[in-house]
Protein backbone atom coordinates (compact mmCIF):
# COMPACT_ATOMS: atom_id res chain seq x y z
CA UNK A 1 0.00 0.00 0.00
CA UNK A 2 1.46 3.39 -0.96
CA UNK A 3 2.41 5.81 1.77
CA UNK A 4 -0.05 8.66 2.35
CA UNK A 5 1.70 12.02 2.28
CA UNK A 6 0.22 15.26 3.58
CA UNK A 7 0.65 17.53 0.56
CA UNK A 8 0.55 20.77 2.54
CA UNK A 9 3.09 19.49 5.04
CA UNK A 10 5.44 18.25 2.31
CA UNK A 11 5.24 21.62 0.53
CA UNK A 12 5.97 23.36 3.85
CA UNK A 13 8.97 21.07 4.42
CA UNK A 14 10.27 21.86 0.93
CA UNK A 15 9.84 25.62 1.32
CA UNK A 16 11.54 25.47 4.72
CA UNK A 17 14.48 23.58 3.24
CA UNK A 18 14.59 26.13 0.43
CA UNK A 19 14.57 29.04 2.89
CA UNK A 20 17.56 27.55 4.71
CA UNK A 21 19.37 26.95 1.42
CA UNK A 22 18.73 30.55 0.30
CA UNK A 23 20.04 31.85 3.63
CA UNK A 24 23.17 29.72 3.24
CA UNK A 25 24.13 30.21 -0.43
CA UNK A 26 21.82 32.88 -1.88
CA UNK A 27 18.90 32.55 -4.25
CA UNK A 28 21.00 32.37 -7.43
CA UNK A 29 23.13 29.50 -6.11
CA UNK A 30 20.31 27.34 -4.77
CA UNK A 31 19.70 24.17 -6.77
CA UNK A 32 16.78 21.77 -6.65
CA UNK A 33 19.30 18.96 -6.13
CA UNK A 34 20.72 20.68 -3.02
CA UNK A 35 17.22 21.29 -1.62
CA UNK A 36 16.23 17.68 -2.22
CA UNK A 37 19.42 16.38 -0.64
CA UNK A 38 18.99 18.56 2.47
CA UNK A 39 15.65 16.92 3.25
CA UNK A 40 16.53 13.40 2.16
CA UNK A 41 14.31 13.62 -0.93
CA UNK A 42 14.89 13.11 -4.62
CA UNK A 43 14.63 15.93 -7.14
CA UNK A 44 11.57 14.08 -8.43
CA UNK A 45 9.83 14.80 -5.12
CA UNK A 46 10.64 18.51 -5.45
CA UNK A 47 9.38 18.52 -9.04
CA UNK A 48 6.23 16.70 -8.00
CA UNK A 49 5.21 19.56 -5.68
CA UNK A 50 6.60 22.53 -7.63
CA UNK A 51 6.62 23.16 -11.38
CA UNK A 52 10.16 24.57 -11.39
CA UNK A 53 12.69 26.49 -9.32
CA UNK A 54 10.84 29.81 -9.78
CA UNK A 55 7.62 28.24 -8.51
CA UNK A 56 9.48 26.93 -5.46
CA UNK A 57 11.11 30.34 -4.84
CA UNK A 58 7.74 32.14 -5.01
CA UNK A 59 6.22 29.58 -2.65
CA UNK A 60 9.16 30.01 -0.26
CA UNK A 61 8.76 33.80 -0.29
CA UNK A 62 5.01 33.45 0.42
CA UNK A 63 5.64 30.84 3.13
CA UNK A 64 7.98 33.18 5.03
CA UNK A 65 5.33 35.92 4.82
CA UNK A 66 2.73 33.43 6.09
CA UNK A 67 5.01 32.48 9.00
CA UNK A 68 5.39 36.16 9.93
CA UNK A 69 1.62 36.68 9.61
CA UNK A 70 0.94 33.68 11.90
CA UNK A 71 3.38 35.13 14.44
CA UNK A 72 1.43 38.42 14.36
CA UNK A 73 -1.85 36.54 14.94
CA UNK A 74 -0.40 34.60 17.89
CA UNK A 75 0.95 37.81 19.45
CA UNK A 76 -2.39 39.58 19.11
CA UNK A 77 -4.19 36.57 20.63
CA UNK A 78 -1.71 36.76 23.53
CA UNK A 79 -2.65 40.40 24.16
CA UNK A 80 -0.23 42.49 22.08
CA UNK A 81 -1.56 45.38 20.03
CA UNK A 82 -1.62 44.80 16.29
CA UNK A 83 1.16 47.35 15.75
CA UNK A 84 3.38 45.78 18.43
CA UNK A 85 2.78 42.35 16.92
CA UNK A 86 3.67 43.52 13.40
CA UNK A 87 6.86 45.19 14.59
CA UNK A 88 7.83 42.14 16.65
CA UNK A 89 7.21 39.75 13.74
CA UNK A 90 9.08 41.97 11.30
CA UNK A 91 12.34 42.48 13.15
CA UNK A 92 15.10 39.84 12.84
CA UNK A 93 15.32 39.16 16.58
CA UNK A 94 15.75 35.38 16.50
CA UNK A 95 16.78 32.64 14.07
CA UNK A 96 13.33 32.24 12.48
CA UNK A 97 12.84 35.97 11.88
CA UNK A 98 16.42 36.34 10.63
CA UNK A 99 15.71 33.53 8.17
CA UNK A 100 12.63 35.46 7.00
CA UNK A 101 14.79 38.52 6.37
CA UNK A 102 17.41 36.57 4.44
CA UNK A 103 14.73 35.06 2.20
CA UNK A 104 12.95 38.39 1.71
CA UNK A 105 16.16 40.26 0.88
CA UNK A 106 17.26 37.57 -1.56
CA UNK A 107 13.83 37.61 -3.19
CA UNK A 108 13.81 41.41 -3.45
CA UNK A 109 17.21 41.30 -5.14
CA UNK A 110 16.03 38.66 -7.60
CA UNK A 111 12.86 40.65 -8.30
CA UNK A 112 14.83 43.59 -9.75
CA UNK A 113 14.24 43.46 -13.48
CA UNK A 114 11.89 40.45 -13.23
CA UNK A 115 8.28 41.54 -13.68
CA UNK A 116 6.74 38.34 -12.33
CA UNK A 117 8.79 38.40 -9.12
CA UNK A 118 8.30 42.17 -8.82
CA UNK A 119 4.54 41.67 -9.00
CA UNK A 120 4.72 39.15 -6.15
CA UNK A 121 6.81 41.61 -4.16
CA UNK A 122 4.38 44.49 -4.81
CA UNK A 123 1.50 42.28 -3.68
CA UNK A 124 3.33 41.38 -0.46
CA UNK A 125 4.22 45.02 0.14
CA UNK A 126 0.59 46.11 -0.33
CA UNK A 127 -0.56 43.47 2.16
CA UNK A 128 2.09 44.53 4.69
CA UNK A 129 1.25 48.22 4.24
CA UNK A 130 -2.44 47.44 4.69
CA UNK A 131 -1.64 45.67 7.95
CA UNK A 132 0.32 48.69 9.17
CA UNK A 133 -2.54 51.00 8.20
CA UNK A 134 -4.99 48.75 10.02
CA UNK A 135 -2.79 48.82 13.10
CA UNK A 136 -2.47 52.60 13.04
CA UNK A 137 -6.13 53.29 12.38
CA UNK A 138 -7.71 50.37 14.19
CA UNK A 139 -9.22 52.35 17.06
CA UNK A 140 -10.05 55.62 15.27
CA UNK A 141 -13.53 55.78 13.74
CA UNK A 142 -14.51 58.72 11.56
CA UNK A 143 -16.62 61.24 13.52
CA UNK A 144 -18.69 61.89 10.40
CA UNK A 145 -19.54 58.43 9.03
CA UNK A 146 -18.10 55.97 11.58
CA UNK A 147 -15.83 54.22 9.09
CA UNK A 148 -12.19 53.66 10.06
CA UNK A 149 -9.59 56.32 9.48
CA UNK A 150 -5.93 55.91 8.61
CA UNK A 151 -2.90 58.12 9.11
CA UNK A 152 -1.81 59.87 5.95
CA UNK A 153 0.48 62.83 5.30
CA UNK A 154 -1.52 66.04 4.90
CA UNK A 155 0.07 66.46 1.47
CA UNK A 156 3.46 65.99 -0.13
CA UNK A 157 4.74 69.42 0.92
CA UNK A 158 3.79 69.01 4.56
CA UNK A 159 4.30 65.52 5.89
CA UNK A 160 2.16 66.10 8.95
CA UNK A 161 0.30 62.88 9.73
CA UNK A 162 -3.46 63.46 9.83
CA UNK A 163 -6.43 61.11 10.12
CA UNK A 164 -8.21 60.53 6.82
CA UNK A 165 -11.45 58.60 6.44
CA UNK A 166 -11.31 55.89 3.80
CA UNK A 167 -15.04 56.18 3.18
CA UNK A 168 -16.02 59.87 3.13
CA UNK A 169 -12.45 61.18 2.53
CA UNK A 170 -12.73 63.79 5.27
CA UNK A 171 -9.57 64.82 7.08
CA UNK A 172 -9.58 65.20 10.85
CA UNK A 173 -6.89 67.14 12.67
CA UNK A 174 -5.80 66.68 16.25
CA UNK A 175 -4.94 70.03 17.85
CA UNK A 176 -1.20 69.41 17.69
CA UNK A 177 -1.39 68.38 14.04
CA UNK A 178 -3.21 71.57 13.11
CA UNK A 179 -0.73 73.66 15.09
CA UNK A 180 2.27 72.00 13.42
CA UNK A 181 0.73 72.45 9.99
CA UNK A 182 0.00 76.12 10.70
CA UNK A 183 3.61 76.71 11.80
CA UNK A 184 4.97 75.00 8.67
CA UNK A 185 2.69 77.00 6.35
CA UNK A 186 3.50 80.31 8.07
CA UNK A 187 7.22 79.49 7.99
CA UNK A 188 7.08 78.72 4.29
CA UNK A 189 5.07 81.88 3.55
CA UNK A 190 7.64 84.04 5.33
CA UNK A 191 10.48 82.87 3.06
Amino acid sequence: MPRVVDTQQRRAELTDATAHAIAKVGIENVTLREIARSGGWTTGIVNHYFADKRDLMRATFRSRADIARARVERSVEAGASLLEAIIDASLPLDAERLLNWKVWLAFWGAAVGDEELSAAQRERHATFLGSIEDALGAAVPCPSCGYRMVLRPYNYQYFVPVDKCLSCSKIWFDSDELEILQILIEDRASK
